[in-house]
């Protein structure tokens, strides 16, 4: 067993954290297509700089 004297766990037992792994992978994959759609959808440098010249920046 992975214990101590103390009943304190020291290690995963193999196989315990197959479903947290399966979903971290979902949840990355998951972000990385959200995030690679977000990025599509931004304007262009340019096109970046030519609205900002035309309606200045918001002030915060």
């Amino acid at each position: 067993m992975y214990c101590t004297a103390w009943g304190a766990r020291t290690a995963v037992m193999p196989g315990s954290i197959d479903d947290d792994v399966a979903l971290a992978r979902r949840a990355r994959h998951d972000n990385q297509v959200q995030t690679q759609r977000l990025v599509s959808s931004l304007p262009g440098h340019r096109d970046l700089i030519d609205r900002i010249k035309r309606h200045g920046l918001q002030p915060i």
